[in-house]
């Protein structure tokens, strides 16, 4: 984890207030929905891009 926070802290560490505004604006309409291959809301993608993967 203090690997992933130390790299995403770089492109912005986003807080858990943060990432209920996005799912907030996500339900909403005024970004489009982010979805998994099952068609489940995520989250977490710039946290699984491929360049802090490679990173971490």
């Amino acid at each position: 984890m203090l690997f992933l926070r130390t790299v995403l802290g770089e492109r912005g560490f986003h807080s858990t207030a943060e990432q209920a505004v996005d799912l907030w604006d996500q339900l909403e309409g005024s970004t489009p929905l982010v979805l998994d291959e099952a068609g489940r809301i995520r989250l977490d993608g710039w946290e699984l891009d491929d360049q802090a993967q490679d990173r971490v």
